[in-house]
């Protein structure tokens, strides 16, 4: 699935997404990674969403968005809510979606000028 919104915040875009594999102005990426205004990460360390655990949580407060977007995979998965606690007590809302969706969400929110990270696993 591609998208594109042309009002753009700044920062890096996602371009699209495709079961395994995230499109971003730099490429495609098979790996999880972070992505939020100018900073993409595609060396994030969890793998996968069951490998997301307190300490990748606070790799996502140290970088003070306003909103976390977790991106599962092809399927919503729902970890521990015991691993946003950080999150929560940083006062940093999160939602957890699809990847696809994920990616969607993480265009509109960027248009609007939001300072929005996208935490995502293909």
């Amino acid at each position: 699935m591609k998208f594109s919104l042309e009002q753009d915040a700044g920062g890096l875009r996602l371009r699209g997404y495709e079961p395994g594999r995230i499109l971003t102005d730099n490429g495609a990426y098979t790996t999880s990674l972070l992505i939020m205004g100018e900073l993409l990460d595609p060396g994030w360390a969890p793998q996968r969403v069951d490998d997301l655990a307190g300490g990748h949580v606070a790799d996502l407060v140290r970088h003070r968005p306003e909103i976390v977007i977790v991106g599962t995979g092809v399927r919503q998965v729902f970890p521990d809510a015991r691993v946003f606690v950080q999150l929560m007590d940083a006062g940093i809302g999160y939602e957890v979606m699809d990847t696809g969706a994920a990616c969607r969400t993480y265009t509109v929110l960027r248009a609007e000028g939001r300072k929005v990270l996208a935490a995502l696993f293909p």
